[in-house]
């Protein structure tokens, strides 16, 4: 939810052996236009799809989200 518009992106991730982590930040972050929607973004949901285990939709809260992804980035 970036000033009221929800935006809808699709990336393609890898999920650990154990099937309870997923792996999207590679293409999350080479898309720019989803990089600064995610810095000015106040609600993120995430819906994992997945062949067998079906879907699951997680929502956060995206307080201080640019400052988060600025100090990640800086590690």
């Amino acid at each position: 939810l970036v000033n009221g518009v929800y935006k809808k992106y699709t990336f393609e991730g890898l999920t650990s052996t154990s099937r309870k982590t997923v792996f999207i930040i590679t293409d999350m972050m080479s898309n720019a236009s989803f990089v600064d929607d995610f810095k000015a973004s106040s609600l993120m949901k995430i819906r994992v799809n997945d062949e067998d285990c079906g879907d699951e939709t997680h929502e956060f809260k995206m307080t201080s989200s640019s400052a988060a992804l600025t100090y990640m980035l800086a590690q």
